[in-house]
């Protein structure tokens, strides 16, 4: 039987080429970088320790040297595309004392990597907590290519700055620096008196470091790890800020004294503090009183609190200090000016919720919480119910009942979820007459899943379609 003859379409073809070979290298270079985020391990914090040989494969870019071996394009895509070469990020197990004969080439692939990054923006992070001094001459190699830095962390003795003293005015790119500091002889670090691109500064280390700081342009401040017995040399920084700036304390309640603090006026957009550690909630309802009542802030237009704790297992909400809150709202105006209040990690009550909306009709984003007890502490506060999702749906202003925040057009919560979908939604009718369109989300407590009514849901569906309502990611935060 003669053999069946070969289809004429096939002719002209010698191979097949694959699928992936035929994108533009533009779109495999971002591919390579989503690999290089999925596959390269978590630049983990002061409390981990990583083995040497994972860190020598982050500092030597090992995925991307990976895909390089795929083929000649795929290594010229990426050995060659410097955005892909834009970070060096050096973990203190690079100079423990046993790896001490490889730091020549812990040098080597870090200034490998910085000729492939070509004139990218770089982020650059230190870790040295501990154990031996980086190399000098890696910090000499850094300082270098100092005119690229964009995103700065150094977490070292400040005796290290001794190798990048002559940086000032070569750091033209520099967007967010985050310095931590111990060891410190208290001097000024020169490097922050000229940053012209400087926006976001976080610092911890002794004040009369900072003498130098620029903060014209600066739009987030950062005072980290702050015990309460320093928190009144922390909040003295206060004035120097403008209104563009939102400052942010981190505060513990080591060292607290129940106590007036002195009476501080800042022209900040916003406040937030993060309460880090474990606390009675005794002495941190006191320790925050005390911070509201020591401020007075004519131009808040954001306030955030947060608890370190409650964001790992949703054990210690903050409690809240509701009379020096209430005093703060009136002595700053807050009524005319503040717009977001986001208190995730609050325990607040519904009767001081309201009476604090009450006094807040400038107010367009908030968020709140109910609580449910943990096994590591917590609190029971069933604050969503129906009577709160009555209070917040905008009546006809014929109505006799008050009109909370009416420019209210972003609302977030997590729920136990004992609450009327039905009420839910003349909430959200209510909002999306008045403003258009309006952001809703709520996320359920853990054990207290439900969906909602199906003919609420179809509702709420037909609202987003016309654009009206708006399902915000839960990271999103207002």
């Amino acid at each position: 039987m003669p053999p069946h003859p070969p289809d004429p379409k096939f002719h002209p073809s010698r191979s097949l080429t694959c699928p992936i070979h035929r994108l533009p290298s533009e779109v495999l270079a971002e591919i390579f970088a989503v690999c290089l985020r999925c596959f390269t391990s978590t630049f983990e914090d002061d409390l981990a320790s990583p083995s040497f040989e994972t860190e020598l494969e982050r500092v030597a870019g090992i995925t991307l040297l990976k895909l390089s071996r795929v083929c000649s394009r795929w290594h010229t895509i990426a050995l060659g595309t410097s955005f892909l070469w834009s970070e060096i990020r050096l973990h203190r197990v690079l100079w423990d004392v046993e790896h001490v004969r490889d730091r020549d080439t812990v040098l080597g692939l870090i200034e490998s990597s910085l000729k492939r990054g070509g004139n990218c923006s770089l982020t650059v992070d230190i870790h040295h907590l501990g154990g031996m001094a980086p190399d000098g001459r890696v910090l000499d190699v850094l300082a270098a290519h100092s005119a690229r830095w964009r995103n700065v962390v150094f977490l070292c003795p400040q005796s290290l700055f001794g190798r990048i003293a002559g940086l000032q005015g070569n750091l033209s790119r520099l967007h967010a620096l985050e310095i931590r500091l111990w060891q410190s002889d208290g001097s000024a670090l020169n490097m922050l008196e000229s940053l012209p691109s400087l926006r976001h500064f976080s610092f911890d280390g002794p004040l009369t470091i900072l003498s130098k700081l620029a903060v014209e342009g600066l739009l987030i401040f950062e005072y980290l790890d702050v015990s309460f017995d320093k928190v009144v040399p922390a909040m003295s920084l206060l004035p120097r800020f403008g209104s563009s700036t939102e400052f942010r304390l981190d505060l513990s309640m080591a060292n607290f004294t129940d106590r007036d603090l002195p009476h501080v006026a800042s022209d900040i957009c916003g406040f937030q503090i993060l309460v880090n550690y474990v606390f009675l909630a005794s002495t941190c309802k006191a320790a925050l009183g005390a911070v509201f009542s020591a401020l007075t802030l004519p131009h808040l237009q954001t306030l955030r609190m947060l608890s370190d704790e409650y964001n790992i297992d949703r054990s210690y909400p903050l409690p809240w200090p509701h009379a020096q809150f209430l005093a703060l709202c009136s002595r700053s105006s807050l009524d005319a000016h503040l717009r977001s209040l986001i208190m995730y990690d609050v325990h607040i009550t519904a009767p001081e919720l309201l009476e604090c909306l009450a006094a807040l009709p400038s107010l367009e984003c908030l968020t709140i919480s109910d609580h449910q007890p943990t096994p590591r502490g917590g609190v029971d506060e069933h604050l969503i119910t129906d009577a709160l999702l009555d209070a917040l749906t905008l009546k006809p202003e014929s109505s006799e009942s008050p009109r909370l925040v009416p420019r209210l057009r972003d609302f977030r919560f997590q729920s136990l979820m004992r609450f009327s979908d039905t009420l839910h939604l003349a909430l959200l009718l209510s909002r999306v007459e008045a403003v258009c369109p309006f952001q809703s989300l709520i996320m359920t407590l853990p054990g207290h899943e439900r969906n909602l009514e199906p003919d609420v849901v179809r509702q709420l569906n037909e609202l987003a379609r016309q654009g009206k309502l708006v399902f915000p990611e839960p990271h999103e935060y207002s």
